[in-house]
């Protein structure tokens, strides 16, 4: 880092901070998770949003209070869902605004952080930094996933911010401060990880200050939120239909990075590459504080590589403890990585569910995207975690890569169905800036170089897919059979017919195989989560009423079975689009069939 720029950075930072030194009292916010007018009432209602405590902020705020700040947490994100559900007369901006005043009010602080992590999140990010800096009068600094992607545009755009934190924060951030309250001569040589704007120039210092082993075995400040309460206002993780009704869930990061280097992926430009581990002891330790302290009862991994270093040691050391906690892996892990020995110490040691990264069944966009695994590797996976039918198995499936064809995804889809495991989530691309993928994109001039705030939507996972590409059909009204039939194996898909392929994928991978399954723990696994489906995530999506329908009339359920008939019925009466799609896949017939044979059983009982 030349001399000249980081000398620069500290005299501007002097000159911004110096009427609020000596700094002892920091606020750190937490937006809400997406703007007004994406927000949606009753999705929030039916716990459809997640809830996830602010990890991050909790680690950097442990780091503050141990070197003594003063440090307070406001969780918007949280606040607005909690309202969501207690206040009579709900007003979204209002209610956030009056939650960051109070918070200001009553801690009166002398610095002010606001993070933000997902691109969708970014225009109410930008809402919440500007109301924080106009009422508080006090200096804003900035950071988290989303900032470290796109600093320099994020600054620009967010001019009353003061300097932007990137990457791992918890050590720069504390160095930050540092330097501003020290006596006499500074010490630029504390600086590191920070941009800022100056003059109409973009100013950084690259240099970093990555946790060591030991900076990252600490337990968050789970005390400064209502850590306890956060799943009884949204959702934590992907397999809450397993757990019992008002289970008590918590967040724990086991490892920092991970040691894939996919193309699309953001973690290895946030948190450096390969992955740094902490202690068996403090990951532990954070379990059972969140089990004694605050009544937690499952955990949710964090974690983009669970399975590195000695998870065997970690789950027969959860074992020996006897924490009776129960916990899944939302994140996916890698599955090259798995081995007998992890499944086994997973299972006893109290997982559910595991969403694997797989992406793709196609070994050429496998190499392209340089996942760490072949599709041998997730077929020997596949067949160990088989012995364990209680355990949730799950799946990440990509599609829409620049040159993938037809044939490479239904190559995706074959293997997907092959495999067979429980339940697979399929997306459709979108290239996250700084990733090696978005870079080459732009180079090939396949996508915009700007900030795609606008362009990225929140959606409550597939369903929330589901529910735009409804809307964007109703438009278009162009059958799906034309549509797709157009197609050829060799082709590269527009947009438009990666809608179709998504369907498809989604369709025959997930929904056509319910109709076989007997197995009664697989039953007993996908009945909550198949319900969980038709009455909070989505009641309008007829292929998860029907399914839902055909779970119960398997376990003999033929009243809720008779209810589903009806609800599709529905459906069908009123969404051209879901006429559309059971006239080409030739359900109807079947559906017919099928609410015969409930008739039927109801009639003889």
């Amino acid at each position: 880092m030349p001399a000249d720029e980081r000398m620069f950075i500290g005299a501007e930072l002097e000159r911004r901070f110096s009427a609020v030194v000596p700094i002892t009292t920091i606020l750190l916010v937490h937006p809400p998770a997406l703007p007004e007018g994406d927000f949606d009432y009753s999705a929030a209602n039916k716990k459809r949003y997640s809830a996830f405590p602010p990890y991050g902020l909790l680690v950097i705020a442990q780091h503050l209070r141990r070197a003594d700040f003063n440090v307070s947490i406001v969780d918007l994100n949280y606040i607005i869902l909690e309202a969501v559900r207690t206040e009579p007369v709900f007003d979204y901006t209002a209610v956030w605004r009056t939650a960051l005043h109070r918070a200001v009010d009553s801690t009166k602080p002398d610095m002010i952080g606001v993070t933000c992590m997902f691109t969708m999140t970014h225009s109410i990010f930008v809402d919440v930094v500007c109301e924080a800096k106009r009422y508080a009068s006090v200096p804003v600094v900035i950071g988290g996933v989303h900032v470290t992607n796109d600093t320099e545009r994020v600054l620009r755009e967010i001019d009353v911010a003061d300097v932007a934190c990137i990457h791992e924060a918890e050590i720069s951030f504390l160095k930050l401060l540092q330097f501003l309250n020290r006596r006499g001569r500074k010490e630029t040589s504390l600086l590191a990880q920070l941009a800022c704007i100056a003059d109409g120039d973009y100013r950084v210092i690259k240099d970093r200050l990555s946790p060591t082993p030991q900076d990252l075995s600490i337990v968050p400040a789970f005390d400064l939120i209502p850590t306890a309460h956060y799943a009884s206002v949204g959702s934590i993780g992907s397999f809450i239909s397993l757990l019992p009704q008002h289970t008590k869930i918590s967040t724990v990061l086991a490892n920092r990075g991970c040691r894939a280097q996919c193309t699309f992926c953001s973690v290895r430009f946030f948190n450096g590459p390969g992955v740094r581990g902490r202690s068996i002891a403090s990951i532990v330790g954070e379990v059972e504080a969140l089990i004694n302290e605050h009544g937690i009862e499952h955990i949710m991994w964090l974690d983009d590589d669970l399975f590195y270093g000695d998870p065997v040691g970690l789950f027969n050391e959860m074992i020996r403890r006897n924490l009776r906690v129960t916990w899944d892996a939302s994140n996916g892990v890698i599955a090259a990585a798995m081995t007998p020995e992890i499944v086994a110490a997973a299972s006893e040691s109290g997982c559910v569910g595991l969403f694997f990264g797989f992406e793709s069944g196609n070994m050429k966009m496998l190499r392209e995207m340089k996942k760490p695994g072949t599709v041998d590797q997730y077929r020997k996976a596949a067949e160990m975690i088989r012995q364990y039918p209680h355990i949730f198995t799950r799946a990440f499936l990509m599609i829409g890569f620049p040159h993938e064809t037809l044939g490479m995804m239904m190559e995706t889809m074959n293997f997907a169905i092959e495999i067979g495991l429980d339940w697979y989530n399929i997306t459709i691309l979108q290239p996250l800036p700084s990733t090696p993928l978005y870079k080459s994109m732009l180079e090939e001039g396949l996508l915009e170089d700007r900030l795609t705030a606008g362009e990225v939507k929140f959606q409550v996972g597939p369903f929330g897919k589901q529910t735009q590409i409804e809307r964007q059909e109703r438009e278009r009204a162009r059958p799906f059979r034309e549509e797709f039939l157009s197609l050829k194996p060799f082709d590269v898909p527009s947009k438009g017919q990666l809608n179709h392929i998504w369907f498809l994928m989604n369709y025959k991978a997930n929904y056509e195989r319910i109709r076989t399954i007997d197995d009664p723990i697989k039953l007993r696994i996908l009945r909550p989560f198949l319900d969980d489906i038709a009455d909070r995530v989505t009641q309008d999506h007829a292929l998860a009423q029907w399914s839902a329908a055909v779970v119960n009339a398997t376990v003999q359920a033929w009243e809720v079975a008779r209810e589903r008939i009806e609800t599709v019925e529905r459906i069908l009466g009123a969404s051209a689009y879901w006429r559309d799609k059971f006239e080409a896949f030739d359900l109807d017939a079947k559906f017919v069939e099928f609410k015969h044979q409930v008739v039927q059983h109801l009639t003889a009982s």
